[in-house]
């Protein structure tokens, strides 16, 4: 405190003393009206400053950082919250108070041992490892992550917990600022990523060094934003007197669990939670595996004890496989419970002799040192294992803990399984899916389910593990299943599977209700995280919203879990559709690093080779494609349709499906995607040919995506080709279709139980489009009756009140035809979404978007056309239409670069249309013409 009174600078808010009263540390600083920086970048509402106004903050932050280590005092807590902004000037506050704190351990240095001081999100690799040696380096590292901020709006690093921020300083190589932000100049740019080197040689040794390089750089053409107006409840005020709120020295340490200015902090340890860690084990290597079973087990049957909550086992084992080796010791045990904020943790020894098993579960307390406060002990053989040992060890761990009966543990058998055999196969397929081998995570399930029909948790990631083996028949049964034995399960798990089903029943919004309240008890758990990553990148395009809302779920998921491959596809995708590649290459390399033989492996390398047009990488990998079976090539078109958005891409991988060697089920789904990449570049003649060469193959389905596609409202297609459509359709009997073939995978069966649905459904739109309303109420009528298959959700309804919304229309009725489009509710579970644009409801997606146009109501209208084409193959047909609306629309809006862009890619997609769709092209063209004269406003 004394040093850092000492300090004079213009831009450094001075102390002018400091004491002791009462027993309470203070100390006095001047008054000073403004706000922080942190209050004005929230003021921005998460938006990075002018760059004109960031750098003059910027100047005069290190001006004052110059001028106090020329004393030789380093600040050490650099950040938004200790900057007060008050006029046109920023004043630099909190100096030396860390310090003061360092020296009141007795230390000298600013670290202590063990001990990292400082805000993690701008820590210095050095702070974030407790070096005791840093210097006023640390300082400027911290004043990059601050320009950085700044400048993009968002810290170099940034995740949920401080232990991650930390970790990602000390290995991570920050995105290069101008992927963030593209207007920065080049000698700032490079400026700040100087600042953020990982070796301290390798930044600007001083402050002093900045300023030449701050004073010379020029911002052109930029309106510097002003300063807020400060409301009253904004209004920053530092009292005269700080004593309660430095009741002590150390309450200045700002570590894992504390935190001001709104930085990220981390929850409290506490007392309620447990973590189980795993056991050691010797004796028959056949009992290897309950060294990490034994984490499951106890997990089970402790959590919802009372208050007691258990750290998620799958976050908790996935970090002690990447950062411990061997057998942890309770020092070691003691780390691993604090990271994940649980007051207790459990440690055990199983040895094994002749068959018999004798357990010791040890209790620790972290605030107690290193010696057990309780153990428990259990013996018997190893099938007594899940019908009696484990229920002994809780019961026992219970009393320790709370002091009483352990009366609340439900019996194992009710929550798992009575078979060992069964629980070995359930491990095996959790294994098998962790690496992203989901068919053989599907069959290991499908044996435990076999060796226990009650075994509700097998049941529950069986249908998860057969939805990514692209197998719904699967998925659908066992999520009933799970759900007729959730009894059994505990409350956690009960809740946790009612929003599952929910999910698979469509009810998006409910299940991600049930996952963010469980969150709100179990905020590690892990499965939480990852399926409100499914709700939102799958459900979000069916209500106008984007699927990137899933992204911070899934980066959520990977802190806890950084190998998880699910997750990393996800992230990939998310990635393709920012377009940010090198991101791309990123993921893509860890999941293929993490994930060797994944059955999703040429899938990414599609979506990565086309995402970046690498022709090269293209043919590698169609080569590899053209020898794989069915599901790798419909999972690589899938990706590079959806999400890569490449229609020509498409094509040469739907191609592949219609080769001579693979079934007569495949090749016709490759003829459909054909049809419909075909279309989505213009040529429906050629779309035509392959719809007819799907006839061939699979008359009734075909005849379905023919009626489809006469509806689309920009294809010229005569009233008599509609009434011929027509009379085909009223002769197809749904009852008499045959199976597709004996191809299960979900993509080979895209109208598979829900024909009678999908046959009223085009009768009821072509008899409204040809003006025959009775007729298309009577289909509507019929659909509101009809019985609806398991997971299709509001599929029957929303198919009527689309009938009737066009029928309204066709009778000059707009308005009434928008309220009935947007009473469709799209509430169904997504596998289907991804087989047919009927069961996804694309037709209504892009109907609402072009009644919303019509409307007036441009925004929303084109929030719809955003998301038109991010779900199946089918949805390209709208992707071209849905560029040349949202031209029209930013063309009216005055928006000239925006509108000129979107005719770019309708005209692009459309090249090499038929002569009957050219018109659309060439005024497309003409009008980019006049634009491009005219001054941009934009």
């Amino acid at each position: 405190i004394r040093i850092a009174a000492q300090l004079q600078h213009p831009n450094i808010l001075p102390l002018h003393d400091s004491g002791e009263a009462d027993g309470f540390l203070y100390y006095v600083m001047p008054y000073v009206e403004g706000e922080s920086l942190r209050e004005r970048l929230s003021g921005q509402e998460g938006g990075p400053l002018g760059i004109s106004e960031a750098v003059r903050i910027l100047r005069e932050v290190v001006d004052a950082l110059a001028s106090a280590h020329a004393k030789g005092v380093v600040h050490r807590d650099i950040k938004p919250a200790n900057i007060l902004l008050s006029g046109a000037h920023a004043f630099v506050t909190d100096f030396g108070v860390a310090k003061a704190v360092s020296e009141a351990t007795g230390r000298q240095n600013l670290t202590t041992a063990g001990m990292a001081l400082g805000t993690p999100a701008y820590m210095a690799p050095e702070q974030a490892t407790a070096d005791p040696n840093i210097d006023h380096r640390a300082d400027i590292y911290a004043a990059g992550a601050l320009s950085y901020e700044l400048l993009t709006g968002q810290p170099p690093f940034h995740g949920t917990s401080p232990q991650a921020v930390l970790a990602a300083h000390v290995t991570q190589a920050p995105v290069p600022i101008t992927q963030r932000r593209q207007d920065i100049p080049p000698g700032l740019a490079s400026l700040v990523m100087r600042c953020l080197a990982k070796d301290p040689n390798d930044r600007p040794q001083t402050a002093t060094e900045l300023l030449p390089a701050l004073e010379s750089i020029t911002v052109s053409g930029e309106t510097t934003p002003s300063l807020h107006p400060i409301s009253p409840r904004q209004r920053f005020r530092r009292w005269a007197l700080i004593g309660g709120a430095v009741v002590t020295a150390a309450a200045l340490i700002f570590v894992f669990n504390q935190g001001s200015g709104g930085d990220p902090t981390a929850s409290a340890v506490s007392a309620d939670a447990v973590a189980v860690l795993p056991f050691s084990v010797r004796g028959s290597e056949e009992f290897s595996y309950l060294g990490e079973g034994m984490v499951n087990l106890l997990n089970t049957k402790l959590d919802g004890a009372g208050d007691l909550r258990t750290v998620d086992p799958r976050a908790l084992l996935s970090h002690v496989s990447r950062e411990k080796t061997g057998t942890l010791d309770p020092a070691e045990g003691r780390t691993v419970a604090e990271r994940f904020g649980a007051g207790l943790y459990i440690m055990g020894d199983i040895v094994e002799v002749g068959g018999n098993l004798q357990i010791t579960a040890s209790l620790y307390d972290v605030g107690q040192g290193q010696a057990a406060v309780g153990e428990a002990t259990a013996s018997g053989t190893a099938d007594e294992l899940m019908t009696s040992l484990v229920d002994q060890l809780a019961a026992g761990l219970l009393i320790k803990m709370r002091g009483g009966p352990g009366a609340r543990v439900t019996r194992l058998a009710g929550v798992t399984t009575a078979s060992l055999p069964a629980y070995r196969a359930y491990l095996e397929g959790e294994a098998a899916f962790r690496a992203g081998r989901y068919e053989a995570a599907t069959a290991a399930h499908q044996r435990a389910v076999a060796l226990d029909s009650l075994f509700a948790l097998a049941y529950y990631r069986l249908s998860l593990a057969a939805e990514y083996a692209t197998r719904e028949d699967i998925s659908i049964a066992a999520a009933s299943q799970a759900l007729r034995h959730a009894g059994r399960l505990s409350d956690h798990d009960r809740r946790f599977l009612e929003g599952f089903v929910a999910w698979r029943q469509g009810a998006h919004a409910q299940a991600e209700q049930i996952y963010r309240e469980i969150l709100g008890t179990y905020p590690d758990d892990v499965e939480a995280w990852f399926q409100i990553g499914e709700v939102l990148f799958h459900a979000n395009p069916l209500h106008g919203r984007s699927l990137t809302e899933s992204r911070d779920a899934f980066e959520r998921v990977l802190e806890y879990e950084p190998n998880d491959p699910t997750s990393l596809i996800h992230l990939a995708r998310i990635a393709v559709v920012e377009q940010r590649f090198d991101d791309v290459d990123t993921i893509i390399q860890e999941f293929l690093t993490q994930s060797p033989g994944s059955d999703r492996e040429l899938e990414l390398l599609a979506l990565q080779a086309f995402a970046k047009n690498d022709s090269e990488m293209v043919d590698r990998v169609l080569d590899r494609l053209k020898r794989a079976t069915d599901i790798p090539v419909a999972m690589a078109a899938l990706d590079v349709a959806a999400w890569g958005q490449h229609p020509r891409g498409t094509e040469r991988l739907a191609t592949i499906l219609t080769q001579p060697t693979r079934s007569s089920q495949v090749r016709g789904i490759g003829h459909a995607w054909l049809a419909h990449t075909m279309l989505s570049t213009g040529r429906w003649q050629a779309a035509r040919a392959q719809l007819d060469a799907y006839a061939r193959l699979d008359p009734a389905t075909a005849l379905e995506f023919r009626a489809a596609l006469a509806m689309l409202p920009f294809l010229p297609t005569p009233a008599s080709e509609i009434e011929a459509l027509l009379q085909e359709l009223r002769r197809v009997d749904p009852s008499r279709i045959p199976a597709a073939g004996g191809n299960p995978f979900v993509y080979f069966n895209p109208h598979h139980a829900v024909h009678p649905l999908v046959l009223e459904y085009l009768k009821g739109q072509l008899a409204a489009r040809v003006g025959k309303t009775a007729e298309a109420q009577e289909h509507a009528n019929r659909l509101r009756s009809i019985a609806v298959p398991e997971g299709s959700g509001t599929l029957a309804t929303d198919f009527a009140s689309s009938i009737e919304s066009q029928a309204s229309y066709r009778a000059g009725r707009p308005n009434e035809a928008l309220k009935l489009i947007e009473q469709v509710r799209s509430e169904t579970f997504y596998q289907g979404t991804l087989t047919s644009p009927l069961r996804a409801g694309a037709f209504e997606r892009f109907w609402r978007a072009e009644l919303l146009n019509e409307a007036g109501r441009e925004q929303e209208a084109l929030a719809w056309y955003r998301q038109i084409s991010n779900i199946s193959v089918y949805e390209l047909v709208y992707l071209p239409i849905s560029h040349l609306r949202q031209g029209e629309i930013h063309d009216r809006l005055g928006e000239n670069a925006i509108a000129i862009d979107h005719y770019a890619k309708f005209i692009d997609l459309w090249r090499d249309a038929d002569e009957a769709l050219q018109p659309l092209v060439r005024d497309a063209e003409e009008r980019v013409a006049q634009l491009s004269q005219e001054p941009h406003t934009n």
